[in-house]
């Protein structure tokens, strides 16, 4: 049986640069108090990504954005055609970054 690693998969992870900041009210923003958490991959002790590292306003600020979103209704008020085609974009770009999110994912397993 052949171990060699599959060299695919180590340039998909050497090519990988993640969004480190947080995605609050549809803008990647750091930190309130710009502290960062180090990702770190637990097979080879490197270094992922140092990710922003949410704090209580960072939570604050998520809640009011979704508290408020939700209060409009936008999605419960969509047809349902739209909901599922956007539910069927998202299933679709999943497939189409399966590599990349695999590759994520083992890396910080």
């Amino acid at each position: 049986m052949d171990t060699t690693p599959d060299r695919r998969w180590h340039r998909i992870a050497d090519a990988l640069r993640p969004e480190t900041r947080l995605l609050i009210d549809g803008q990647f923003r750091a930190a309130a108090d710009s502290e960062t958490l180090a990702s770190i991959n637990p097979a080879t002790g490197a270094l992922v990504a140092n990710v922003a590292c949410g704090n209580a306003t960072d939570i604050e600020a998520a809640c009011e954005v979704a508290a408020k979103r939700f209060r409009q209704g936008v999605w419960s008020r969509m047809q349902l055609r739209q909901r599922i085609h956007i539910l069927i974009r998202f299933s679709e770009l999943i497939a189409e970054n399966r590599d990349i999110l695999a590759v994520l994912d083992t890396m910080e397993m």
